[in-house]
């Protein structure tokens, strides 16, 4: 028997008083192989303890109080080494602690310049690709439209699933877990793609793969926008080292170019655990988003350099925002 409580997975052994069973997919969305030996039922918490301490993997909040009441408290969030960077640093809280200073009134303005460009119609659906917590998902359905958003985080999609039930969002916005080299079974009239949520992929078949999912996405004349960074912007103003606190966390930040690839190391304490974590993007230019568009049978259309949509500038833009058909 399972329930949720405070953060944690809590499972409760109502017959023995002695024995606690558990099994890995209690520890983490997908088990890895390297916990196979932990589906065994296990009768020394203690223990367990011991070994989950020594995993070579980043856990969210400690196991605690592992013999009160009968009871084993285990984490719900680990980042699993063989999971891909993406999938575990954005499912993790601390991300939204280091980025909560995003700004919403930027991303407010900029889904309204957004909207006036692209002119919806009413009956529009729109496909919000990598959407995170929801907040440009939220801004759209505010212009009254039909949004649907997906994200490869559980958390994040349950975080804006609560989001719209607090501020009473009807049936025409939904949210799910959805991994965007994947398609939905259904085409949208737009499909936005934005905040650098793109480039991620070590295999190069898998950007081609994800823009072959856009296409496959769009109604006939449908529209789609990729908001990314101008890699040349990025590295002529990089900050190599950095020191930021958020929510009472110091991070250190580290970043630098490593072949074509921006990397940014991302280093923490919490309760005296050392965290480390590595966003890694692809420095994608227009030439090459042509390529790749080109690969899915998508073509640009038009580009704009920043969250004002200026004309882009390959030196002094900030942004790269391009539209594709």
């Amino acid at each position: 028997r399972s329930v949720r409580q405070q953060g944690f997975a809590l499972y409760i052994n109502p017959v023995s008083p002695v024995k606690r069973t558990f099994r890995t997919p209690c520890l983490t969305d997908a088990a890895p192989n390297n916990l196979s030996s932990f589906s065994n039922t296990c009768s020394r918490p203690n223990s367990v303890l011991a070994t989950i301490s020594n995993w070579t993997c980043f856990m969210v909040a400690k196991v605690v109080n592992l013999n009160a009441n009968n009871r084993i408290l285990l984490p719900t969030f680990v980042a699993m080494q063989n999971k891909e960077w993406f999938a575990s640093w954005f499912d993790s809280p601390y991300y939204h602690s280091l980025y909560a200073h995003r700004d919403h009134q930027e991303a407010s303005a900029f889904i309204a310049r957004l909207i006036d460009l692209i002119q919806p119609k009413d009956d529009a659906t729109i496909l919000d690709v990598a959407c995170g917590r929801g907040r440009h998902s939220l801004e759209i359905h505010r212009h009254g439209y039909e949004v649907t958003g997906i994200d490869l985080s559980p958390k994040n999609i349950q975080y804006a699933q609560e989001t719209a039930q607090q501020e009473v969002i009807d049936e025409k916005m939904q949210f799910m877990v959805q991994d965007m080299r994947e398609p939905l079974d259904k085409q949208f009239s737009h499909l936005l793609n934005l905040f650098t949520s793109f480039g991620y992929f070590k295999d190069p078949n898998d950007n081609v793969r994800t823009l072959k999912s856009f296409r496959a996405q769009l109604a006939p004349n449908g529209v789609g926008v990729i908001d990314y960074l101008n890699p040349k912007w990025v590295l002529s103003n990089l900050i190599e080292s950095e020191k930021v606190i958020r929510d009472d966390i110091e991070f250190s930040i580290q970043r630098k170019q490593k072949g074509k690839w921006l990397q940014k190391d991302i280093r923490f304490q919490v309760n005296a655990q050392d965290f480390h974590f590595q966003e890694e993007v692809e420095l994608l230019e227009v030439k090459d988003f042509i390529a790749l568009l080109a690969q899915a049978n998508l073509q640009l259309v038009d580009l704009f350099g920043d969250y004002q949509l200026g004309t882009y500038d390959s030196e002094q833009s900030s942004r790269q925002i391009l539209i594709f058909q």
